[in-house]
C-alpha cells in the first residue's frame, strides 16, 4: 500500500503559480497595492494574493488563500486537488 505525502510537508505555490490559476479559472484582477493584487470572482468574491515573484507562499499564507479561493468557487478539497495538481497543494 502506498503511502500518501503529507500535505503538511509539500511546498507552497508562489504568487504566479496562484495568480496564473486564478486567471484560468474567471477571475480578473481587480487592483493592486504593491506586491498585494485584489482577485474578484464573478460571485463578487475577493481574494488578495500577497505574491512576490517566484517566491513561494508561506504555508500559513497559503492555507487561508486556498480556503478563500475553495468558498468562492464552492469546490470541495477535493476538487481543488484533482484539478490544480501543478500548485503543490
Amino acid at each position: 500500500m502506498a503511502k500518501h505525502k503529507d500535505l503538511r510537508d509539500m511546498k507552497s505555490p508562489t504568487g504566479k503559480d496562484i495568480e496564473s490559476f486564478l486567471a484560468h479559472e474567471g477571475w480578473e484582477l481587480e487592483s493592486q497595492n504593491g506586491s498585494h493584487r485584489k482577485w474578484t470572482y464573478r460571485n463578487g468574491a475577493e481574494v488578495i494574493v500577497a505574491g512576490h515573484g517566484n517566491q513561494p507562499i508561506s504555508k500559513g499564507t497559503w492555507c487561508a488563500m486556498r480556503r478563500a479561493i475553495l468558498a468562492a468557487m464552492g469546490m470541495a478539497i477535493i476538487a481543488l486537488l484533482t484539478i490544480i495538481p501543478y500548485l503543490y497543494i
